[in-house]
């Protein structure tokens, strides 16, 4: 089983009783996906920043470079 998710990269569900229980999925899979996930936590926390107001206008940013 680990050979084929590794040499496919696609992610492996493992059943007990026939529901879901575990997924084994490669290294560079769970990478990907890691990484993925810490994007959409950036995205978010800036979408939250942009609706709370805490934003810097155009002109001020170029004044701090």
């Amino acid at each position: 089983m680990i050979k084929q998710v590794v040499e496919t990269g696609d992610p492996l569900a493992v059943t007990v009783n026939g529901r879901v229980q575990a997924v084994i999925q490669s290294l560079a899979s769970y990478q990907n996906t890691q990484n993925q996930m810490a994007m959409l936590r950036i995205l978010a926390l800036g979408r939250k920043q942009i609706q709370e107001g805490k934003v810097i206008d155009h002109e001020d940013v170029r004044s701090l470079i």
